[in-house]
């Protein structure tokens, strides 16, 4: 780290050059604990894009092994969080653009969802209903309290600049708060505007996009979806399931089936938000998606792994979609 980050005191070059000798910094940390300490230091320095940076390496950092775990990791991501949601939120007031908006959600919902006390990339059924973290500690509370106030000012700024707004920054703002309200164990309302430009943006998504956003939707029960939006959401997915990964299937296969889900729940409830336009659609797909999904699923059968296979196959059977004899055949294989 150049002198003058490490003693404020020492004078410092001209902005320009100050914006570059951090840029740099950030590139040179590679662990979790040489960027929690450079956020520590220095979050009261970094413009948007340095906090975006930032939240990217800190999110790649915990991915790799041995990094997010132990005491010391585990007080490294509370700390980065609280002071990644303090920089965003302050950030979030200035010019900051839709990527960076969202970068910031996505990472800050992936920092609060790894300090769960058992990760899971796919919920089961019982996660849905079910509080897995217990009794929080003090910080993490404060720390998870910030986040999700740091994550409201950055939706509200994504959806201040929607014009502006690619189908990833939609996506990612959707899958960081969906993360935001899990971690948090309390409902996050959904902007309307978002959604609206969810639907506008449909055609452009990737898989990757439309991965995200299913989850995210499913996760933060955002229905009853417009129906518009959810036929739409069915027919993007539908079209891009041969260039779906394994996981992304197993994503949108959850998300699809889980909101089928929450939809039989509010109907045995008698919660029927949508009493103006009729009956709540269902959410489960027509035979020509199940006929996508089981052509793009069978031919990376082989690499799902154990956990996202048992997705697929609870996601199916909680749609009632039964797959054909083929699709079947292999699974026993």
């Amino acid at each position: 780290m150049h002198a003058f980050l490490r003693d404020p005191q020492k004078k410092r070059p001209p902005s320009s050059s100050w914006s570059t000798l951090l840029n740099d910094d950030i590139k040179a940390s590679r662990t979790l604990q040489d960027l929690s300490g450079l956020l520590r230091d220095r979050h009261r320095d970094m413009d948007p894009v340095h906090l975006s940076d930032m939240a990217g390496r800190l999110v790649r950092a915990i991915q790799q092994p041995g990094q997010a775990e132990g005491r010391a990791a585990t007080a490294s991501l509370r700390e980065s969080l609280r002071l990644l949601s303090v920089a965003s939120a302050r950030a979030s007031a200035g010019a900051m653009r839709p990527r960076q908006s969202s970068t910031l959600v996505w990472a800050l919902g992936r920092i609060a969802d790894s300090m769960r006390p058992a990760p899971q990339s796919h919920p089961t059924t019982t996660a849905l209903d079910e509080d897995v973290w217990g009794e929080q500690p003090t910080e993490l509370v404060a720390a998870l309290s910030e986040a999700e106030a740091a994550s409201r000012r950055l939706l509200q700024r994504v959806c201040e600049m929607l014009t502006m707004a690619s189908s990833r920054d939609v996506a990612q703002a959707l899958y960081g708060a969906a993360l935001i309200s899990r971690a948090a164990a309390r409902p996050a309302p959904v902007p309307a505007a978002l959604l609206e430009a969810l639907r506008r943006l449909l055609p452009a998504c990737g898989p990757q996009d439309l991965s995200m956003s299913t989850y995210a939707l499913a996760l933060l029960e955002a229905g009853p979806l417009p129906p518009a939006l959810l036929a739409d959401l069915l027919e993007a997915t539908r079209l891009a399931m041969p260039r779906c990964s394994c996981q992304a299937l197993a994503n949108v296969a959850w998300g699809l089936a889980a909101m089928e889900r929450q939809r039989r729940e509010r109907r045995r409830r008698g919660d029927n938000h949508a009493e103006d336009e009729g009956v709540e659609e269902s959410v489960s797909p027509s035979l020509l998606w199940l006929r996508a999904f089981c052509d793009s699923s069978l031919s990376c059968m082989a690499m799902f792994n154990d956990h996202e296979l048992s997705i697929v196959i609870w996601a199916l059977a909680e749609m009632r979609l039964r797959p054909g004899p083929e699709w079947m055949s292999r699974l026993e294989v």
